[in-house]
Order: structure tokens, then C-alpha cells, then sequence
């Protein structure tokens, strides 16, 4: 048996040089490429085809402002790039200060996050009324200094870092 697939799109850059299907880029349509397969058995060929759409790349949520003001006027501000409304309950914050050393945040039952909008988590003793006004939960998170790192997980999976994990607890990088 010998086999070879073909795919073809009327949207060029979407195949790469080297053959392979690219994800379109954020804010670009979805394309359709179609698949054709030729199986060759006995000399006989068949042909299979198939149209699949690729979908645009969707960023995750990202850390989007980091606030390490005097004191403990201090927070972190989580944004939602996507079109979608974002299940937040998937996601955890984390403080790491020191190696192995942490504290989370999790989101309540049934939070979710809007498309084009941000979730700000601030120290519960900050005193900056600007910080109080935007913030739409406080913890221990938001209990940083410079030298620890901070990890926006989906899953168990880190998607964003402000830091160094290695050396939270070391070295000053945002020092007040």
C-alpha cells in the first residue's frame, strides 16, 4: 500500500513552505483547507477528501498589569483577549516566595471572565482608593514584594509568569 495526502486552501498563507497547515493569527478569519488523500492498492488509486476549517489562534488570559506601589498597595490585573466569555474556575494564581513555596488564589463557582475585560486581585490592606475601587477580589496573592514570581495556571498548567520561579525569594526585580 502507498499513500499520499495533499491539502490545499484558496488562503496561501496558511501553508507553510515546508507543507504543513499554520493556524491563522488572532484576529483573522477561520480557513478552510481541504484534505486529499490518494491510496494506492494493487495499482488501483483511491481518493479521499475532506474539508476541515482551521481555527484563528486564540490567546489564553494573561497578566496584564502588575501594581507594586508603597506599603500594600499592591495587585495584579488578569485580561481576557478572546472573544469568548472565559470559565475562570479552570484558572489559579499563584505567589511564589521562595523556592517551593507558595500561596493561590482560585476563583469562585460559576466566575467567569468578558471578552475584552479584566479581573484585578488586590492586597485586602491596600489604602490607594483607585486600587479599591477596581478591585474585584483580594488575597494573599497580592502579598508580593520583588522578589517572588507570580503564575496565572489553566489547569496545573502555567500560561503566564511575571518573574523567575528559580529564584522567587532571591534577588529584587520589581523592589518597591
Amino acid at each position: 500500500y502507498t499513500g499520499t495526502a495533499v491539502w490545499t486552501t484558496n488562503n496561501l498563507p496558511v501553508i507553510a513552505a515546508d507543507g504543513t497547515v499554520v493556524r491563522p493569527a488572532l484576529n483573522q478569519p477561520d480557513v478552510d483547507v481541504l484534505v486529499s488523500l490518494v491510496v494506492t492498492v494493487n495499482s488501483v488509486d483511491y481518493n479521499y477528501s475532506k474539508t476541515v476549517t482551521v481555527k484563528a489562534y486564540v490567546p489564553e488570559l494573561f497578566f496584564s498589569e502588575y501594581i507594586e506601589g508603597g506599603s500594600s498597595n499592591k495587585a495584579i490585573e488578569i485580561y481576557n483577549p478572546t472573544d469568548q466569555v472565559v470559565d475562570l474556575t479552570l484558572y489559579e494564581v499563584k505567589e511564589y516566595y521562595g523556592v517551593g513555596k507558595y500561596g493561590s488564589y482560585t476563583f469562585d463557582d460559576g466566575a467567569t471572565l468578558a471578552p475584552g475585560e479584566v479581573f484585578v486581585i488586590s492586597n485586602s490592606s491596600a489604602d490607594l482608593q483607585q486600587i479599591i475601587d477596581n478591585s474585584d477580589a483580594t488575597s494573599t496573592v497580592a502579598y508580593f514584594n520583588g522578589d517572588d514570581a507570580l503564575v496565572l495556571e489553566k489547569d496545573g498548567a502555567i500560561i503566564d509568569l511575571i518573574g523567575v520561579l528559580a529564584e522567587a525569594g532571591g534577588d529584587d526585580y520589581a523592589k518597591d
